[in-house]
């Protein structure tokens, strides 16, 4: 009997550790699941997720199969299934590259896509193409809001004199040098080809900035001096010089029409888009949504009392 209840002891101390594993109490002394280490089955969790990845990944594929046609689904030359199997192939190498080098997913992403376009195995055409560049667009609308939300108003407003350094000069100065060398070095080379190279080289990539920004500023860097503030913003903007400048000089290399026109359509451009900005955001200062407005208003009350107890 004593050895039948030691037994029963060890099993629910062990039973009690494996939970106290995975469950913490917050501040208000609610019970919160971070972390599981086992599963209702005893298995590591690292496995069940594998699983429940590879299931869900046949699923949607058999989704497809079922729902479009024979010719988009094909293995090669699908149109649907190249963009199933790019998503597949890059999310698992920028998976690997991230855990097992500790580098930007994107270059694993990249390597996936650069293999896959060599092989063969990534052939789209049609309205599949449209769709890819639609997505594409739309990927890096969503790195740009994202990286905006997380903006430092009070920090961007002192710092927008380096902001403005930081856009424009390397852009400018990268976009020049690479114009000039490509002019002389390779042969029937245009100046303007040239800049148009240089300021497709210049851009800088949202896609690898603003995640290792956000990576530096959960650790707490960079945020007394607004660092982070100043790389995300200078980085949208030097896009923004970047896409213009290019779109300008591809107008003129291509221009049919007016020359002058194709010069002024940038700016027209940028101006369109500052001020559709400014519109939307004063429609959020003063018509937020009521949960928005009791935030922003606990924090202005938490700032004017704390200037007044200085």
């Amino acid at each position: 009997m004593v050895a039948n209840s030691s037994a029963v002891d060890l099993e629910q101390r062990r039973e009690q550790q494996q939970y106290d594993a995975r469950v913490q109490f917050n501040e208000d002394g609610r019970r919160d699941v971070t972390a599981m280490g086992w599963c209702d089955d005893k298995l590591p969790a690292t496995v069940t997720n594998f699983a429940a990845a590879v299931v869900a990944v046949a699923i949607v594929w058999c989704l497809l199969r079922v729902n479009t046609t024979p010719e988009l689904m094909a293995i090669p030359g699908g149109s649907l299934a190249s963009i199933f199997v790019l998503y597949v192939t890059g999310t698992v190498a920028g998976w690997l590259v991230g855990k097992l080098g500790g580098l930007p997913p994107l270059l694993g992403m990249m390597l996936a896509g650069i293999f896959l376009q060599n092989t063969g195995l990534y052939t789209v055409t049609g309205w599949c193409f449209h769709l890819v560049s639609t997505m594409r667009e739309a990927a890096l609308t969503v790195i740009l809001i994202k990286g905006g939300l997380e903006l430092n108003a009070g920090q961007l407003r002192q710092l927008s004199s380096v902001v403005a350094k930081l856009t424009l000069l390397p852009c400018i100065a990268e976009a020049v040098a690479a114009g000039v060398a490509a002019h002389f070095i390779l042969p029937n080379f245009s100046l303007v080809w040239g800049l148009t190279l240089g300021f497709t080289l210049s851009a800088v990539s949202p896609a690898v900035l603003v995640p290792s920004v956000f990576r530096l500023k959960r650790l707490g860097y960079g945020e007394a001096k607004g660092i982070n503030t100043l790389l995300i913003a200078a980085s949208s903007l030097d896009d923004t010089v970047s896409i213009s400048a290019f779109g300008v000089l591809l107008g003129v290399l291509f221009s049919t029409g007016s020359l002058t026109s194709k010069i002024v359509q940038g700016p027209i451009d940028v101006s369109i888009g500052i001020a559709l900005g400014l519109v939307w955001g004063f429609i959020l200062i003063y018509m937020p949504p009521s949960p928005w407005a009791m935030i922003y208003s606990k924090q202005g009350s938490e700032e004017r009392n704390a200037k007044k107890s200085q």
